[in-house]
Formats: structure tokens, sequence, C-alpha cells
């Protein structure tokens, strides 16, 4: 117990000097942000481009237009994504898909990363666990992405704030 306990500090801390330099290099955190949004942009583009994320709404997913497109799926084996969006060859897009929210990685990695629902990217498109190995990773990284969303972002306002940091005696 002690010895996980003390494995547990040292990465605490570790971490703590690498993000924030111990409160007192708090900028930082502004480059470990940048590269956890950058990275997580560029996962969620490799998803998406392999057909493996999904709207994520009841109405479009019970609309004739995205049933059509996982029956072409099922009979041709294209993703339902490419034939809805009309990236599948020979596919005009369904004219639901003119009004959906448009994905962008960079705006679903920010709304995935800030922990405010401000954008809407992550209510409107989730990545499907069922479609293949891409979509698998994007939903079991999501959480450890906001978690690390929350984390950074609450000890960042605690370091700005003075909070937490250095000592000033």
């Amino acid at each position: 117990m002690r010895l996980a306990l003390a494995a547990s500090r040292f990465g605490v801390s570790k971490l703590s000097r690498l993000v924030f330099g111990y409160g007192y290099k708090p900028i930082r955190a502004l480059w470990t942000v940048a590269g956890i949004v950058a990275l997580t942009a560029l996962l969620y583009a490799q998803v998406y481009a392999t057909g493996q994320m999904a709207p994520n709404s009841d109405v479009v997913l019970t609309s004739a237009d995205w049933l059509a497109a996982m029956r072409v799926h099922e009979a041709a084996g294209l993703q339902p994504l490419h034939v809805w969006t009309g990236v599948a060859e020979g596919y005009d897009p369904a004219p639901s898909y003119e009004d959906y929210e448009t994905f962008s990685a960079f705006l679903y990695a920010v709304d995935l990363f800030v922990p405010l629902d401000a954008i809407g990217q992550e209510t409107a498109w989730a990545p499907s666990k069922e479609r293949g190995i891409w979509g698998a990773v994007g939903y079991w990284a999501r959480l450890p992405i906001q978690i690390s969303g929350w984390v950074i972002t609450a000890v960042g306002a605690a370091v700005l704030t003075g909070l937490v940091g250095r000592d000033k005696d």
C-alpha cells in the first residue's frame, strides 16, 4: 500500500513539474493543452475518415436516409457514414446530411477536452466502437481525454489564481 502511494505521489509530482513547472511556469500548461488537442484532433480525423464516426442523434439514426445508408453498408461493405455523406463513389449526399452539424475534428477535440459543452460537436457526433478499430480507439479514448481536460483546467485555474503554486514567503 505504501509503495503504491509513494509511486502515485512520484507520478503526480513529475506530472506537476512537466505540466505546470510546480506552479512556477504555468504557461507550460498551454503547450500541454495544445499538444493534447492536436493529438485528439488527429485521432478523430482518422476515425471520421474511416467512416467510424456516427451522427449522435436519434432523429438521424432513425431517418430513412441513414437506414438506406445502413442497407447499402450491409450489401456492399461501405461505411454508412460514407454513403450518407456522399463520400462513397456513386452516391449523392442524403438530403438530411446537408442540414446536419458538419463534423470538424479540431472542434470535436476542443469540445471533448474543454469541460464545457459549448461547441456541440460532442453531442452531434460519436465514434462507433462496433465499426472498426479506429472507432473503438476513439470510443475508449474519450474518457481519458475528458479527465485530463478537467484536471488540467482545474489545476491551471488554481495556479493562475494563486491557490496552488510557489510560496510567496
